[in-house]
């Protein structure tokens, strides 16, 4: 069980990785006022546990 655990652990990692190099990429273009993703917020996190 732990090594499940342990792996999907790093697919999130891998996750949040990519979801912050494409909200860099979306405020490069757009700027950083026009983007407000809320990608990387804690509250978030309480809705991928429900």
């Amino acid at each position: 069980m732990e090594k499940l655990w342990k792996a999907r652990e790093k697919q999130l990692d891998k996750i949040l990785l990519n979801a912050a190099h494409i909200k860099g990429s979306v405020e490069g273009i757009a700027g950083a006022d026009a983007v407000n993703l809320n990608l990387l917020e804690d509250d978030n996190e309480s809705l991928l546990l429900d």
